[in-house]
């Protein structure tokens, strides 16, 4: 199994420091766990929670807790896009991104 860090990634990518992602990311987590709580003295046993990438649904049943995770349809295009295409979206973004910026400061020095 190849294991990927996707907060590492995104601190690379966005200069956003990986310790302020790692303080959402469980913030986040916090937010599920206290969605759970609700759910269950409310006395539902079903619970969904949109993680603005795809849904993470939750079924409670006695101690027991089962997940799942549905993509949302932009995330679900995207990863078939990625197999469709021979380009990888990621690498051409940051490519456009570095070309706009090197235009940018040629322009400035002008």
């Amino acid at each position: 199994m190849n294991n990927k860090d996707a907060l590492k990634d995104l601190s690379i990518l966005t200069a956003i420091p990986y310790s302020s992602l790692q303080k959402v990311s469980s913030k986040i987590g916090d937010i599920i766990c206290h969605d759970i709580k609700e759910s269950y003295y409310q006395g539902e046993n079903n619970l969904e929670v949109d993680l603005g990438i795809g849904k993470l649904t939750m079924l409670l049943i006695n101690d027991n807790i089962s997940y799942g995770f549905v993509p949302s349809l932009q995330l679900e295009r995207k990863i078939i896009d990625s197999f469709d295409s021979s380009g990888d979206v990621l690498i051409e973004k940051l490519e456009q991104s570095l070309k706009n910026k090197i235009i940018n400061s040629y322009k400035e020095l002008y």
